[in-house]
């Protein structure tokens, strides 16, 4: 087909598919038409615009793109999810770099990567990449609060009060950490600005956490608590752990250090080399993950209708000094201070250590994780993020492969971390390609578990037999 011809014949298609679209939608009388009309233009947007950047650069193909890269080991029971963690990529799931390991019965078996940690320079991925792990954070914040329930210090039931006695006014005397924990406190925003020095300052935070009002009726509902998690959190750890420490010092020292683990809650600046630089999805890429996880376009579709009176709106409100876009976070200032409940900074492996240590027992009794191993809320609807999830203490539930329970957390763009202990199994995934999905409706990483647990499952039959 002649130059001329590419360029024309997808442009005249698309006008003859939008001319039909909007006559559905007129016909319709606008609701469903509207959603098919909208689905339309983004998908002609997606084919368009590479015509246009053909049409100004004069070219008539696309870019050649870099050269593939893995790396790391595996062990061979489970080299069907190294063949997939490479297929994410030559597939084009993957335009980035990316990480995944695995802890068996606290043996590290998977520990591989790939891409680059900044394609725009050629920077490969590495054995000590690191990247913004986002909500996984929380996760780890939530282990460190049960190792203090663990010892005695603490209980699940405690009212919040009983440990911070200033926090309970303003409609927030019987809250319980269980509740707290389970997004159900009603804290999801504060109704001024966040402001830089208040997160560097742990008792200007504690003031604004003290003299908030519920959002909500405590317990009435649960709503994602994205980021003031990891402050309430903070706040309750420091007044509870005998040596007063934050959750970023009380993690460093307590698990971190001893076990020679890559990750930090505030990174310290001299690191910054190792961080891979976050790269947004596209429109173009957002659609085919829609079209495997059509979950997303509705999740797309909750935030774009969301009032300004939402939780979601009013949370980003809270510190919209950051920046509007998730990529903030490759500003080395944001990245060094501490955001428990966002800003967590390390490697796979450093991510899976942390929870293999859960799965194996060594940080965390069994009396403990009896009380954890299972959620609060079942299936529950979400009112911050606009779907039905299960979580509770901190952590967030899934059924694995198995139809266990499995923990962890996920976090924004794909990041993921989950323990399954029944199999005293941990595995995380992380990456600096952003994706659209979340959690198990990331198509990367749900394929990665998928092969997995067949691995698992291949080698717990043969080891019957």
């Amino acid at each position: 087909m002649s130059p001329f011809l590419r360029v024309t014949v997808p442009v005249i298609l698309l006008l003859v598919i939008f001319v039909t679209s909007a006559i559905i939608c007129f016909v319709s009388g606008g609701g469903g038409g509207v959603i098919i009309l909208l689905c339309v233009i983004l998908l002609a947007l997606c084919f368009y615009l590479p015509v246009g950047a053909r049409l100004r650069t004069r070219r008539y193909f696309m870019p050649r793109p870099l050269a593939f890269h893995f790396d790391g080991d595996c062990a061979e029971r489970f080299s069907k999810v190294q063949k997939v963690f490479e297929k994410n990529f030559r597939d084009g799931w993957e335009v980035e770099g990316a990480a995944f390991c695995v802890y068996l019965d606290g043996e590290k078996v998977i520990d591989i990567w790939g891409g680059y940690a900044d394609s725009s320079s050629h920077r490969r991925w590495k054995s000590d990449t690191m990247t913004t792990c986002f909500s996984s954070t929380k996760g780890v914040a939530a282990i460190c609060f049960a190792m203090l329930v663990d010892r005695g210090l603490v209980s699940y039931d405690d009212l919040v009060a009983k440990h911070w006695p200033e926090f309970g006014k303003n409609g927030k005397e019987n809250i319980t950490i269980k509740t707290l924990l389970s997004h159900q406190g009603g804290l999801a925003y504060v109704d001024g600005v966040i402001l830089a020095d208040d997160i560097t300052d742990h008792t200007r935070m504690s003031k604004i956490l003290e003299d908030q009002l519920p959002n909500w009726p405590p317990g009435e509902k649960t709503g994602y608590h994205a980021l003031t998690f990891g402050w309430l959190l903070d706040q309750l750890i420091r007044r509870i752990d005998p040596e007063k420490r934050s959750v970023s010092r009380f993690f460093r020292e307590e698990i971190g250090d001893p076990n020679d683990i890559e990750f930090y809650i505030g990174l310290p600046p001299a690191l910054d080399h190792k961080v891979a630089r976050l790269s947004n999805t596209t429109i173009k890429r957002m659609l085919r993950e829609a079209f495997e996880q059509p979950v997303i376009l509705k999740m797309v579709w909750y935030f774009l209708r969301s009032s300004k009176a939402s939780n979601f709106h009013r949370i980003g409100k809270n510190v919209a000094w950051m920046g509007t876009d998730i990529t903030m976070f490759n500003n080395p200032e944001l990245r060094a201070m501490e955001i428990p409940a966002a800003n967590g900074v390390g490697t796979a492996r450093g991510l899976a250590k942390i929870n293999s240590l859960v799965a194996e027992g060594k940080i965390i009794r069994q009396e403990t994780l009896d009380i954890i191993k299972e959620p609060v809320l079942i299936e529950e609807y979400d009112t911050t993020l606009g779907f039905t999830e299960s979580k509770g203490w901190g952590l967030h539930y899934t059924k694995s492969p198995q139809n266990d329970w499995i923990f962890g957390h996920p976090g924004m763009g794909g990041q993921n971390v989950k323990i399954d202990l029944k199999n005293r199994l941990a595995f995380a995934y992380i990456s600096n390609g952003l994706k659209a999905g979340v959690g198990d409706y990331t198509g990367t990483f749900k394929r990665l578990q998928t092969a997995l647990y067949e691995c698992l499952s291949d080698t717990q039959t043969a080891a019957k037999l």
